[in-house]
């Protein structure tokens, strides 16, 4: 009977020791969900926006097809002090001598753990973001003659 006592709290030690991994490696499970998602979002914002940016020049229509795409995806504009995106500064349009449109858009993906945004790119270490980028080329179409 004494045998059987001892038993079970070695089992409550083993557990109390490993919750605290299976807890982080939940939490981090469930950032890495969010960047992929992001990063899907963020994609696919910029492939409407470059395909825009690829027949018209309207710098105005092309940053709002971004942001809708961005925000309609489910991001959003801040979080807590961080700003995970601004429109002006994240989306670039880069019309390139060889005929082509690229447009870039940049998001920050906020995290609760501090050190995660540092191990998945972040140059702060202890910064609370994953940096999250995405480009789209298309012909641009608005240099083509009659």
């Amino acid at each position: 009977m004494k045998r059987l006592k001892n038993q079970k709290g070695q089992a409550f030690v083993e557990f109390a020791m490993m919750l605290p991994l299976m807890l982080f490696l939940i939490i981090v499970g469930l950032i890495l969900a969010l960047a992929i998602n992001s990063k899907l979002t963020i994609s696919n914002a910029s492939h409407e926006a470059a395909r825009v940016a690829a027949v018209t020049t309207d710098e105005d229509q092309i940053n709002t097809i971004a942001e809708k795409g961005v925000i309609d995806g489910g991001l959003m504009y801040e979080y807590e002090s961080l700003t995970t995106f601004d429109p002006e500064d994240d989306v670039t349009i880069d019309r390139h001598s060889d005929g082509t449109v690229t447009v870039t858009i940049q998001y920050q993906q906020p995290t609760i753990v501090p050190m995660i945004g540092g191990l998945l790119g972040n140059p702060d270490f202890w910064g609370t973001s994953i940096p999250i980028e995405s480009s789209a080329t298309f012909l641009d179409e608005t240099k083509l003659g009659p």
